[in-house]
């Protein structure tokens, strides 16, 4: 009895097939190639490559899908327009406040001050977006990254201190070299 068989190889970096007919009634089993080919790609990528590429990609869309999610919010208890979700570059510079400085709407925010419907969906919507910590000095290196993050942690508590005790604002909070 003769069988066919189709071998498939879909390779990252190349393709492919072998068309072969196999007689099982011989003793040893005879193969007989049909039909056969093969492409390789001209770039190379290696695994590695196509990883960290993927792990970039999710990252973004995870991203994406999170800030997405936060204008739907602000819109959904009337902070913000629609406008805010599918154009929120040009909805964001329709704002008329007089500070469009982030960071001085969030020192307001510190100290206390009352922020308008704008100020406030600046202010918390930069925090929304870019959260988070990256040192692009930092080593591979296990016992370096826990010195990081005790330097970091150090330095966190140490703004929280100033912050509770002194009622520090940013400017001053400049002239320390844990900040």
């Amino acid at each position: 009895m003769h069988q066919k068989v189709l071998g498939l190889d879909i390779g990252s970096n190349s393709i492919g097939y072998k068309l072969l007919e196999i007689d099982e009634k011989k003793n040893p089993v005879v193969f007989k190639v049909l039909a056969g080919n093969s492409i390789i790609f001209p770039s190379f990528e290696s695994a590695e490559d196509r990883r960290k590429a993927r792990g970039s990609r999710r990252i973004h869309e995870r991203k994406s899908a999170r800030t997405r999610a936060t204008r739907k919010i602000f819109v959904e208890y009337g902070i913000a327009s629609e406008q805010f979700i599918d154009d929120t570059t040009n909805y964001l510079n329709t704002f008329r406040t007089k500070d469009k400085d982030v960071y001085n709407i969030r020192e307001k925010a510190l100290l206390g001050k009352k922020l308008d419907k704008e100020a406030f969906i600046l202010a918390t919507y930069s925090i929304l977006t870019d959260r988070g910590y990256s040192n692009m000095f930092a080593t591979v290196q296990a016992d370096a990254k826990d010195d990081e993050d005790a330097i970091i942690n150090e330095a966190v508590n140490h703004n929280k201190k100033l912050y509770k005790t002194e009622k520090t604002t940013r400017r001053e909070l400049s002239k320390y070299p844990h900040t």
